[in-house]
């Protein structure tokens, strides 16, 4: 099976739903040229509201604002950037959780660039990318999920994760960038950075990544209403039965 939008963007890139959108609308159309079914496979589930129930217009950031915003931001703390917000843009930072410095700064650059708060620009009405789609959100049960997060990060390490983390730290990227804030990385890069022991630095990826599966478990039943849960068992059955009918 021929694999799409894997692998194919640089960590020094500051990735977003709005440039995955321009990129996995090209993918489904190629596919659909060769008439075959796209079948996308996530991740994070606000690209997949972002692709079925559209997304805002928001006017693109120029660079040297981009860079300003960060530049001006060095050395402030999450919680310090979050009060900023709040001051230019109350409605927007109390979407925005303190600890999610990555929208933070996309909200405060496109008030800087715009003069205008980001929520004035997400309450405009949006329109789908795709039709015709069926949506599936795999719900394992929950202690067992935990156990495969914990073994699944045992896993990376020994297939050479630190040396990957060590790679991005001579990189010196932006903090603020996607990769910087994976899960695990931040973590590990402490660990690497002489403030956290190897096995702290595991628990706490392992514990981020836990967090993170609870808290899609919430937003997609709030945000993706269109999909249906499925236990993986079922899925796997589904998968057996379309082998045997080939």
């Amino acid at each position: 099976m021929r694999h799409l939008l894997f692998g194919h963007v640089e960590g020094a890139c500051n990735y977003s739903v709005g440039l995955w959108l321009a990129d996995v609308v090209a993918a489904i159309a190629a596919v659909r040229e060769r008439g075959q079914w796209p079948i996308l496979v996530g991740g994070t589930g606000l690209y997949f509201k972002a692709l079925v129930s559209g997304i805002s217009a928001i006017p693109p950031v120029p660079q040297a604002v981009r860079d300003s915003v960060r530049a001006a931001a060095e050395g402030m703390s999450p919680a310090a950037l979050h009060a900023r917000l709040a001051r230019v843009d109350p409605a927007g930072a109390l979407k925005i959780r303190p600890s999610d410095p990555q929208r933070i700064l996309r909200a405060l650059e496109v008030f800087e660039a715009t003069g205008r708060a980001l929520t004035q620009f997400q309450e405009r009405a949006r329109q789908p990318l795709v039709d015709n789609w069926a949506g599936l959100f795999l719900a394992p049960e929950r202690d067992g999920l935990n156990q495969r997060i914990n073994a699944r990060f045992d896993a990376m390490l020994a297939a050479g994760a630190l040396d990957e983390v060590r790679t991005l730290q001579r990189a010196q990227y932006d903090p603020a960038l996607p990769i910087m804030r994976a899960h695990g990385v931040p973590g590990l890069l402490a660990y690497l950075a002489g403030t956290l022991s190897l096995a702290e630095a595991i628990e706490r990826g392992k514990s981020d990544t836990r967090q993170y599966a609870k808290r899609q478990f919430t937003w997609a039943r709030h945000q993706l209403p269109g999909f249906r849960w499925l236990a993986p068992d079922v899925l796997s059955d589904w998968s057996e039965r379309l082998e045997v009918a080939r």
